[in-house]
């Protein structure tokens, strides 16, 4: 399966089309969709039942607790990422210019201008704590819901630094966007 991801998003790469959505959400979701259907993965089940309780793409799932199952195709996702960057950064930044009326220019995702990879906010960092005391959720548990690892969310909430995609799925699990997590 983190086989089929990779030369999936690769293909996606060489086209420009390759997003951080797609590396989250729905690339993940298509690998699984094509495990399930090609009989790679056998747990599974078109519809709800006590052995199958987990929703995954179009099919019902059951995984079993022996490994973190959301962080499958982090190292290959992680890999990407950085391909990503180092595309954005090898880029030509072209002055704004008004397109001519007969003139349409399509920029592909990983052509776009680049933003800064990481954000710092200890003021995020300290949310992020009222946060995990107020709902009772473990660092373990709110790691595995932000789909990172222990350590770097231990790191975010002693630093405040840490990468843009994450700092995005931390505001999201904490029910907010990233604007409102930062102000003071």
């Amino acid at each position: 399966m983190r086989l089929a991801f990779d030369r999936v998003a690769k293909v996606l790469f060489d086209a420009g089309l390759l997003t951080e959505q797609l590396l989250e959400q729905d690339l993940p979701l298509l690998v699984w969709d094509s495990a399930i259907a090609g009989g790679w993965w056998r747990f599974a089940s078109e519809t709800r039942s006590g052995m199958f309780p987990e929703r995954l793409g179009h099919y019902w799932v059951w995984r079993d607790d022996s490994r973190d199952w959301n962080m499958l195709f982090m190292a290959e996702a992680a890999e990407w990422r950085a391909r990503l960057l180092e595309v954005a950064d090898d880029a030509p930044v072209e002055p704004d210019r008004p397109a001519s009326p007969t003139e349409t220019e399509v920029v592909p995702p990983c052509r776009a201008k680049r933003l800064r990879s990481t954000i710092t906010s200890p003021v995020a960092a300290r949310r992020l704590e009222g946060f995990l005391e107020r709902s009772n959720i473990g660092p373990t548990e709110f790691a595995s819901r932000v789909r990172t690892t222990d350590r770097t969310l231990r790191a975010f909430r002693q630093t405040g630094k840490v990468r843009r995609d994450i700092f995005d799925a931390i505001a999201r699990a904490m029910g907010t966007d990233r604007e409102s997590l930062v102000k003071p």
